[in-house]
């Protein structure tokens, strides 16, 4: 038995489903990833593929063996006390592949914990190579890992992202060749004190973000996931949360109800034309200063849209 803290050997991407990882989502207490069928996939070699009974598979999406599946076709996973290890050790005939969530709204690493079966705080804090416990929203975690036997490696991707149980990446330490010693005799500069006076910061749907281009970082995936596919729409209102990516990087974001997390839409402000690509990180929260709204969508998104904090109409395309 091996301990896997620090196990992060990465060889390519795994692109099952959306998104550049396998991403978990969550019913309550059930948790399960999404599977995107490929051509010559069955039900058989997709649980071989995931390490899990066939049965089990079957079951999580109410059907039966007999039922054919169709290319494209999304199934669930179920992620179960059998093929999803939150623990700190391995069997050295095991392979890893890691599990992530995308932050969303209001969380942080204690809610994630309890969301994702109770796994510790510092476990999560070790996958993922964390200092402190600050997490961003957009940002993607590990949360566990798919246990996977390694006379089933093949069946997986081409592409597949492994963690193998005897790979072990050292962490170390930065010094910042800016910083000298001070000399002797000489007093050294004492660090600056906080005080309680307010710092005031503009607001930010004021400012344009300053990313490459004007639509978003995502167009090149929205071109990608709808390529050859029959585009959907949906007209609807529209409000804002704030979130701290997308002012320079243009990576918008979006809570909607009606799709699958980390689905690429095309946002179209209906005052103006103007557009975004952004993705979807979750549902919009229950409560009555949601109601009647179709989408909420990060305040630099909005800002590029050239919207206030305010409600607006918009189109949505994915």
């Amino acid at each position: 038995m091996k301990l896997i803290f620090s196990v992060f050997c990465f060889f390519g991407v795994l692109n099952i489903g959306f998104g550049q990882h396998l991403m978990v989502q969550s019913n309550g207490s059930v948790l399960y990833l999404f599977h995107t069928v490929s051509p010559k996939e069955n039900w058989y070699s997709i649980s071989r593929m995931y390490g899990i009974n066939v049965k089990e598979l079957v079951a999580a999406n109410q059907t039966n063996l007999e039922m054919g599946l169709a290319i494209t076709q999304k199934i669930k996973i179920p992620l179960t006390k059998t093929n999803l290890i939150q623990t700190a050790k391995i069997n050295e005939k095991e392979t890893m592949v890691p599990i992530h969530h995308l932050i969303t709204v209001k969380e942080g690493l204690f809610r994630i914990s309890q969301t994702f079966n109770k796994v510790p705080v510092e476990r999560i804090k070790e996958w993922n190579q964390l200092a402190s416990d600050d997490v961003k929203i957009g940002n993607e975690i590990i949360i566990g890992f798919i246990k996977i036997n390694k006379d089933t490696i093949a069946v997986l991707p081409v592409n597949a992202k492994i963690i193998t149980p005897d790979t072990v990446t050292k962490k170390t330490t930065t010094v910042n060749p800016s910083i000298k010693k001070p000399a002797q005799g000489v007093e050294p500069i004492k660090p600056t004190i906080k005080t309680d006076k307010p710092v005031i910061k503009p607001a930010e749907t004021t400012v344009i973000p300053t990313m490459p281009g004007t639509e978003g970082a995502f167009l090149a995936m929205f071109s990608n996931q709808t390529k050859g596919k029959v585009i959907n729409n949906l007209s609807g209102s529209a409000g804002l949360f704030k979130s701290n990516s997308g002012w320079n990087d243009g990576k918008y974001y979006v809570l909607m109800n009606s799709l699958t997390p980390g689905t690429i839409i095309k946002v179209i402000a209906l005052t103006n034309n103007r557009v975004v690509y952004a993705k979807v990180l979750g549902g919009i929260p229950p409560g009555k200063e949601n109601e009647g709204l179709t989408i909420r969508i990060s305040n630099s998104a909005t800002a590029q849209l050239g919207m206030g904090e305010g409600f607006f109409d918009v189109k949505i395309s994915w």
